[in-house]
């Protein structure tokens, strides 16, 4: 089901390097170029997936937007879940005005906050823009 595939690509590249990031985008803008209708599905469910994230940090959902396996539970601000909604929201716009796809979704990967986990901010309060 795309909507699982989505949601675990998601957990993967929210701590993931720049490279596997660019990775990511390369493929989607192959995508677009062949099925135009499913990349505007993946960006569709990313945007719900840090909607959901957003809600977690906000204390008014259930951790939807994070990986569930324990202690290395991605952590990221309210703050950087609205900058992550707004560069899957740019990256649909450029895409359907006819921008340079792989240029556009490269852009949305290198925009999205990069989780830190518990065991990195050991305690530490998650500052906007530090996650």
């Amino acid at each position: 089901m795309l909507q699982e595939a989505v949601a675990h690509d998601a957990q993967r590249l929210v701590s993931a390097d720049r490279n596997a990031r660019l990775d990511y985008a390369a493929t989607l803008s192959q995508g677009w170029r062949r099925e135009r209708s499913s990349v505007l599905a993946t960006l569709d469910l990313w945007g719900e997936w840090w909607r959901d994230a957003l809600l977690s940090a906000a204390g008014l959902g259930d951790d939807a937007g994070t990986v569930q396996d324990g202690s290395n539970k991605p952590r990221w601000s309210a703050a950087d879940a609205v900058l992550a909604l707004q560069a899957v929201r740019r990256a649909r716009e450029h895409l359907l005005a006819n921008v340079n796809p792989q240029l556009a979704l490269e852009v949305m990967m290198l925009d999205l906050p990069v989780a830190a986990t518990e065991t990195e901010t050991e305690g530490a309060p998650i500052a906007p823009g530090t996650a």
